[in-house]
């Protein structure tokens, strides 16, 4: 069986369309191809849920975007937002489904970027945010500049574009307040840590390079997208 997936995986790299795919999202495109699932993106305004469906149409995993600007979050340069994410079964972790569903995902966002749900991200999330981060050739960033409650503005920078409710480093990957609202108003504790909410990759934007939606035509060609 493991000697079927790798040569399935080197199948799927060789595919014209598939050409630019890493080797993580060529596994779980994979994973979906061995297990006879489906990727679909539906429209749900104000959301945009990309389902990976079982052949029986039930959920594999999920990732539920919010394209909708709020006022009460900040401009957040526009970005669509993470809203939360499911892999469902322990039997999918680890093997590229949710890799492939961020990249999906970055790929409809498009030219609007991006950005993690801002009161939280889970443990298993944190490193797809922290790949984005650390692959500015890939990638490109755009910081978030922390709302202050108190004022209505952005923090540190005078573009009012960026602003945006930013709660969500406080927690992941290392907690630093149990209490996330009354910290984020309080400017004694956003100074002290500002090294830290910097050095973050959940307090930035992050749009692909390649804006020709490599990994939703690679899926298109294989039949595995509708």
């Amino acid at each position: 069986m493991k000697l079927l997936r790798e040569t399935i995986r080197r199948l799927i790299l060789q595919e014209s369309a598939c050409d630019p795919i890493n080797d993580k999202v060529a596994a779980g495109i994979n994973e979906i191809y061995m297990q006879k699932c489906t990727i679909e993106i539906l429209d749900d305004p104000p959301y945009t849920n990309i389902h990976v469906l079982w052949p029986n149409r039930g959920s594999a995993g999920i990732i539920e975007l919010d394209g909708e600007a709020d006022s009460s979050r900040g401009n957040c340069h526009g970005a669509w937002i993470v809203a939360w994410s499911s892999i469902a079964g322990l039997n999918q972790k680890g093997k590229g489904i949710g890799a492939l569903l961020y990249d999906v995902a970055i790929e409809t966002a498009g030219g609007n970027g991006l950005a993690s749900d801002r009161d939280s991200v889970s443990p298993r999330a944190f490193p797809m945010w922290n790949y984005y981060y650390n692959n500015p050739a890939i990638y490109d960033k755009e910081f978030i500049d922390p709302l202050n409650p108190n004022t209505g503005e952005g923090r540190w920078t005078d573009d009012p574009d960026d602003d945006c409710v930013a709660r969500s480093w406080m927690k992941t990957p290392t907690r630093l307040t149990r209490d996330t609202h009354s910290s984020f108003m309080n400017d004694e504790f956003m100074e002290d840590y500002k090294e830290e909410y910097m050095n973050n990759p959940l307090n930035y934007v992050y749009t692909k390079k390649d804006q020709s939606q490599p990994t939703i035509q690679c899926l298109r060609e294989m039949e595995l997208m509708k």
